[in-house]
C-alpha cells in the first residue's frame, strides 16, 4: 500500500531543500510533527485533508500534524523548501497563538519571505548552537507574519468541478471511517459508477480508496493509543477495524511495530 506516515523527526527540526520535477508525486502520508512548505519555483498541485491546491512560486503550505497530504509537480523544474519541526524546536508549548497559522488555513499565496527561507536553507541546526536559535527566531517570524494574515488565501472556488465529488467523498471517509464504509455504498452516494469512482478517487488522491481508509483508520489509532488508556480492542473497535488481530497485523505492517509498543514508546 502506497502511504506512510514519517517519523523520521529526531532531533527536533529537519530541512530539506530540493529540485523536483514534472509529475513527481510524494505518496499520501501524515507527520507527527508540523511542517511548513515553501515553493521557491515552479508550481504544484497539493491535497491536503479534503482540499487540493494550486501551488505557485512564493506560495507556503502550512501541514499540521496528522494530516494527510501530497504533492504532484507540475512543471520541469521546481524547486522547495520543506521544514518539519516538533513543537518544541522552537521552545513553546503546542497550544502556544503562533501555532493558530496551522489552524486557520493551509495555503498562503505570494508569501514575500524568500530572504528568510534563504536564510534557513543555508543554517544547518546540527552546526552550533548559534545557527539553530537563527532557525528558531526565523521559524516564529514566519509563524509570526503568517498569523497576522496580511497573504492571501486561496479561494476553494478553483477546484475543478470535476474533483469536487471524490474530495467531498475524502470529507465522508473522514468523518466516518469506523463504520463500514464500502466502494459500492460510497460511490452510490456520490452519483458515479465504483469502476469511476475508483479511477477517479485514486487520480485526485494519489493513493486508492481502500487503503485510503486504512490510513485514516491508523492515523485515527494512533492518537488514541497515545491519548487515552483504552484497551487495544476497544481501539481497534472505535477505528472501524473488524478484530484486533487485524488491527495489529495493519498497525504492524506500516508502523513498524505492534500497537502495544508504540504506546510502550
Amino acid at each position: 500500500m502506497e502511504f506512510y506516515c514519517d517519523d523520521s523527526v529526531k532531533t527536533g527540526i529537519d530541512i530539506a531543500y530540493n529540485s523536483r520535477y514534472k509529475n513527481d508525486v510524494t505518496f499520501p502520508h501524515y507527520h507527527n510533527t508540523y511542517e511548513l512548505y515553501y515553493l521557491m519555483k515552479g508550481s504544484a498541485c497539493y491535497f491536503i485533508d479534503d482540499t487540493i491546491f494550486d501551488i505557485t512560486a512564493g506560495d507556503i503550505v502550512l501541514i499540521p500534524p496528522k494530516t494527510i497530504h501530497k504533492t504532484t509537480y507540475l512543471e520541469t523544474d521546481a524547486e522547495r523548501l520543506l521544514i518539519t519541526f516538533d513543537k518544541n524546536f522552537i521552545g513553546l508549548e503546542g497550544n502556544d497563538p503562533i501555532f493558530d497559522c496551522f489552524k486557520k488555513q493551509y495555503h498562503y499565496k505570494n508569501v514575500m519571505l524568500r530572504e528568510i527561507f534563504t536564510s534557513i536553507e543555508h543554517a544547518d541546526a546540527k552546526d552550533s548552537e548559534k545557527q539553530k536559535r537563527l532557525i528558531q527566531y526565523a521559524l516564529m517570524y514566519i509563524l509570526m507574519k503568517l498569523n497576522v494574515g496580511h497573504f492571501e488565501k486561496e479561494s476553494t472556488d478553483d477546484i475543478p468541478l470535476a474533483d469536487r465529488p471524490f474530495l467531498a467523498a475524502v470529507e465522508y471517509i473522514n468523518n466516518n471511517f469506523a463504520e463500514n464504509i464500502t466502494l459500492e455504498e460510497i460511490s452510490e452516494k456520490f452519483h458515479v459508477s465504483k469502476s469511476h469512482f475508483s479511477r477517479k478517487f485514486k487520480e485526485v488522491t494519489g493513493i486508492g480508496f481502500n487503503e485510503y481508509i486504512l490510513l485514516v483508520r491508523i492515523k485515527y489509532s494512533e492518537l488514541l493509543l497515545m491519548e487515552t488508556d483504552l484497551s487495544i480492542t476497544e481501539i481497534s473497535g472505535k477505528c472501524g477495524f473488524n478484530s484486533s488481530c487485524y488491527f495489529t497485523s495493519v498497525f504492524k505492517k506500516y508502523k513498524g511495530m505492534t500497537p502495544f509498543k508504540f504506546r510502550k514508546t
